[in-house]
């Protein structure tokens, strides 16, 4: 048998085995055998609703994270598997007032999506949050006490303000669109936009890589301690440019900005979704 022929038996015979395996994908799929069914459906592969929680510890893995509000009084979550493979059920368990959920590990060639994790929360709860996901994004739609927010890669957007909020990304945008009283971002890759407003005190942005902007709602005055490696600094409500790192004083100074960005441009400016 020559080289050549050898070559292209093995050729035929991979073929083969994907048009096989492409066939009985899509039987499970059809039969709900694959975990495929409640995703082409929309509805979730698992779901629990609890009461009197305070605190949410969310380990999201590669699953997206979506919090909205609600007016019941209990926190329902809903998960959606990604792909068409079984992965598993979430953990969801009440330790006090304490809800911690962790997805299940994506697999599966089918899975690289991930899946999802969606949240109710009473309209009327603040509660103190740490969300932890690995290559999902964060949307949260709720408003909060305290609050954590670490993804390695996804986009965050915190819709809804609180007390405190700190932002660790490694590579993805940061918006966050309302005031917290205490705010700290630390982004790798990925523009940083974020609001302050009267009742804010600190906040502090250190971004590798992309451009920082910071909407001043009502501000009385600021002191900004900003650092630039390639890009400007700019404080566009004032029509000022900053020449080089250094300390500014604006007003009664009692809002203390610390930005600290290496490659983009630095603004305090309004801002635009």
């Amino acid at each position: 048998m020559s080289r050549r022929t050898y070559w292209t038996i093995r050729l035929v015979v991979l073929c083969v085995l994907l048009v096989v395996l492409l066939a009985a994908i899509g039987a499970g799929a059809a039969a709900g055998l694959l975990g495929g069914g409640a995703v082409l459906r929309g509805e979730p592969a698992a779901q629990a609703e609890f009461s009197d929680v305070t605190a949410l510890d969310i380990r999201a893995g590669s699953c997206s994270v979506r919090a909205t509000v609600w007016d019941g009084d209990t926190v329902q979550v809903a998960y959606y598997a990604p792909g068409l493979l079984r992965t598993g059920e979430p953990e969801m368990t009440q330790a006090g007032a304490t809800l911690s959920v962790s997805a299940p590990a994506a697999s599966g060639i089918f899975s690289l999506l991930g899946g999802r994790l969606e949240l109710r929360l009473p309209a009327g709860l603040a509660a103190d949050c740490t969300i932890r996901s690995g290559s999902g994004s964060v949307d949260w739609d709720a408003p909060m006490g305290d609050g954590t927010v670490e993804v390695g890669s996804g986009s965050v957007k915190v819709r809804r303000g609180g007390d405190s909020l700190t932002v660790t990304t490694g590579a993805g945008s940061v918006k966050v669109y309302t005031p917290f009283r205490s705010l700290t971002v630390d982004s790798g890759t990925g523009s940083v936009k974020a609001v302050a407003g009267p009742e804010s005190r600190t906040v502090s942005v250190t971004a590798d890589t992309g451009s920082v902007k910071l909407a001043l709602e009502g501000v009385t005055g600021y002191t900004w301690r900003h650092t630039a490696g390639v890009g400007s600094v700019k404080d566009e409500y004032r029509d000022w440019k900053a020449e080089d790192d250094g300390e500014t004083v604006w007003g009664d100074g009692s809002l203390a900005i610390v930005t600290d960005c290496g490659t983009g441009s630095t603004k305090l400016t309004d801002w635009n979704d």
